[in-house]
């Protein structure tokens, strides 16, 4: 990519889960999963634990709200459903942004009440990578 983009995901993890039963609770299929002791295609190791993505991106642009607000749109306001499959399943939850800055672009960080609202429901971490590129 020639510009500044970014990617945001919210990961569900743990020991082990129904991957199917979340996805069907979210009613929308997961961007990526992993089960726990799988083998890692094009890696000498296994997953460490059980995982269900889902992403927005990465996307062009220099707001972070813009990117983030797509990916709680395709949530659909089913945080709570999902909290109640987390507690049941003693499963974790993390947001996570990746940022790739091209050229010294960088994106305001800015974390509006419903995406807090969203962190704060899911009781999710918050995990931020940042990685800067230089184009001529």
């Amino acid at each position: 990519m020639s510009q500044t983009s970014i990617r945001v995901y919210l990961s569900v993890f743990g020991d082990s889960f129904d991957l199917t039963a979340l996805t069907t609770l979210v009613g929308v299929d997961p961007t990526e999963t992993g089960i726990k002791g799988q083998p890692i295609v094009g890696r000498r190791t296994t997953y460490k634990e059980t995982y269900w993505d889902l992403s927005v991106g990465p996307t062009e642009s220099l707001d972070l709200a813009e990117v983030y607000e797509a990916l709680l749109n395709k949530l659909n306001g089913s945080e709570e459903a999902i909290c109640q499959f987390m507690s049941a399943n003693h499963l974790s939850a993390k947001f996570n942004i990746v940022i790739d800055i091209v050229n010294g672009r960088t994106p305001g960080l800015y974390f509006n009440r419903a995406f807090l609202n969203s962190v704060e429901m899911l009781q999710a971490e918050v995990d931020i990578d940042t990685y800067v590129t230089q184009v001529r």
